[in-house]
């Protein structure tokens, strides 16, 4: 199979947006590289799927969306970097109330596209394969009908951070499993991710009416599979 060069990792400089956006907490020479490389060599790569409830949280829950399920596309753009676009669902708050960003009083879908990194993210004493996902900025959502508080704008911002749980490493395949754990309301379960030789720390936020923001947890399990005509793939880490 072709030999990769750290060149061919990165799409005009976005391999560093997670950089930039959320600073670099360390570097090491030992820092493992994780590479997504379809049996045919060939860029894009589409995965898709429908994954189960998910919820964001803050601490406080002041925040708190529950979707019952999530339309997921990938769009692997070359072996590190990757789109992708989410439709979250019958979505509404803990009180009650539905939440959209289509402009009306009665949707209960949020959409949402951004970019994505592969790498490896710190789990436990472990380093794990994992996704890094950059929310885009000025993303917000609006719920309706809220108990008391009749309708209130959400906005999120910053970065998450999965763990992938299949594939196995050099292992052939056409499916992939993400997971979004946390370790409490508003804590997310893995927040340092490792790429491209840099340590990140990855933090995600959200706030009520634009007051201030708060860490806030995002959960969600899903399966992504090869569209149809798409070649087996594997994930490899050099």
């Amino acid at each position: 199979m072709k030999r990769f060069k750290m060149r061919d990792m990165c799409l005009a400089g976005l391999c560093l947006v997670a950089l930039f956006a959320f600073g670099a907490v360390g570097s090491a020479s030992a820092v493992p590289t994780l590479l997504f490389l379809p049996d045919n060599e060939k860029f894009p790569y589409h995965l898709a799927g429908v994954a189960g409830k998910a919820a964001l949280e803050t601490e406080k829950g002041l925040a708190a969306v529950q979707s019952e399920k999530v339309d997921v596309l990938a769009l692997i753009l070359s072996p590190t970097l990757f789109d992708a676009s989410f439709r979250f669902l019958e979505s509404t708050t803990g009180a009650g109330g539905v939440c959209n960003n289509e402009g009306n009083e009665t949707g209960n879908t949020i959409t949402l596209s951004l970019l994505g990194h592969l790498g490896f993210t710190h789990k436990g004493a472990e380093e794990v394969p994992g996704v890094l996902l950059l929310v885009p900025t000025g993303f917000d959502f609006t719920c309706f009908k809220v108990p008391i508080l009749g309708k209130i704008l959400i906005l999120v911002r910053g970065s998450l951070v999965g763990q992938i749980l299949k594939p196995k490493l050099n292992e052939t395949v056409n499916e992939m499993l993400l997971v979004f754990n946390k370790t409490a309301k508003g804590v997310q379960e893995l927040r340092t991710f490792l790429f491209n030789n840099t340590k990140v720390t990855a933090d995600l936020e959200s706030s009520i009416n634009e007051g201030g923001f708060e860490l806030a947890s995002q959960t969600g399990e899903g399966p992504l599979k090869a569209l149809v005509g798409e070649p087996t793939f594997l994930l490899v880490s050099p």
